[in-house]
């Protein structure tokens, strides 16, 4: 998934570089919740390509909202993470 290689490449690479104690822990938890995130969203292609959306439209615009709301709370921990990294080197 492209998003899971943004995270490694440009956001957990700079804990390598990061003078904060725990970044490289901190990387290895957000790659790692980026995998379960992929894991995730390939479980919901696979439930939602195998049932007709629009018979079920409550049930899945719920799962869909909820499944964009993971990728964003995963969007803003990374952007989060990758700012006190950053913000730690220009001190």
């Amino acid at each position: 998934m492209a998003y899971e290689r943004f995270i490694r490449e440009e956001i957990c690479d700079r804990s390598l570089w990061s003078r904060v104690d725990d970044a490289t822990a901190d990387a290895r938890a957000l790659l790692a919740s980026c995998i379960q995130l992929r894991s995730d969203y390939d479980q919901f292609v696979a439930r939602w390509s195998a049932t007709d959306a629009q018979i079920s439209w409550p049930r899945y615009r719920l799962s869909a909202l909820c499944m964009v709301q993971q990728f964003r709370d995963h969007v803003i921990e990374a952007a989060l993470m990758s700012k006190r990294w950053i913000g730690d080197e220009a001190a």
